[in-house]
């Protein structure tokens, strides 16, 4: 995030003031991600789990 934040809206960028909103989003539990994977084994849907984090 700080990538973002120095270069992208930081005060010598050309965005810098333009940001109307600002939201944190966390990652997904296992049990969350699951509800998407419900096809999937728990196998299956560990291992892509530990995968995309």
């Amino acid at each position: 995030m700080s990538f973002m934040e120095n270069q992208v809206l930081g005060y010598k960028s050309p965005l810098y003031g333009r940001r109307t909103a600002q939201y944190k989003i966390n990652p997904f539990t296992y049990l969350e991600s699951k509800e998407f994977l419900s096809t999937f084994s728990d196998e299956d849907a560990a291992i892509l789990f530990a995968m995309t984090g």
